[in-house]
């Protein structure tokens, strides 16, 4: 006796991932692999003229692995294209892409496992230059029944020396209120 009642479904999907990490050595590269928790990520699909949705497709935060991960991407044609979008941590700026060379590739079979590939930063909303606290990989062609996860992003933090020189009047080494500043002093920093 044959029970042709049980029938299985196959469904083919993609899926795009990557590392975001910590760029502590400042080379741009992912050398020393400390992940970076608690950057946002967001999937956008980018339409045809260029333009990215207006929502984001998925959207999540990096853990303690450094890790993300979009799967079960479907779509009906031949292939689609992506941006992905990274908000870092507080403090934190995104590095220089492709600091490897691998050419600022949109091929999933084309990109390196060790820059990061955050390629497309706005205007600072105060109008004076970059801001590198999130960005974009513009586009990533994905086909398929493919899973890519080579897309990587990576920031780091940068200190800020400073304060105020001033004529110590008293020698005692405190700044007093009627102690004046001092202009013109080079100041060299050394390590």
């Amino acid at each position: 006796h044959k029970d042709m009642r049980w029938d299985a479904g196959l469904v083919v999907y993609s899926a795009i991932g990557g590392f975001v990490f910590d760029d502590q050595d400042y080379d741009d590269l992912q050398s020393i692999l400390i992940p970076l928790e608690g950057t946002v990520v967001e999937l956008y699909e980018v339409h045809a003229d260029g333009s990215l949705s207006d929502a984001p497709v998925a959207s999540q935060v990096v853990g303690a692995d450094g890790e993300y991960y979009f799967d079960h991407l479907v779509f009906g044609t031949q292939y689609k294209d992506y941006s992905v979008k990274f908000i870092y941590p507080e403090g934190y700026y995104g590095v220089e892409a492709n600091a490897d060379g691998d050419g600022a590739t949109t091929e999933p079979s084309s990109d390196s496992e060790k820059d990061s590939d955050v390629n497309r930063f706005d205007r600072d909303p105060e109008g004076d230059g970059v801001d590198r606290s999130q960005g974009y990989i513009r586009r990533i062609r994905l086909y398929q029944d493919m899973v890519t996860t080579t897309w990587d992003a990576g920031a780091r933090r940068y200190s800020t020396i400073g304060d105020y020189v001033w004529f110590d009047n008293d020698k005692d080494g405190i700044q007093g209120e009627d102690e004046e500043p001092v202009a013109g002093v080079i100041v060299v920093l050394q390590s």
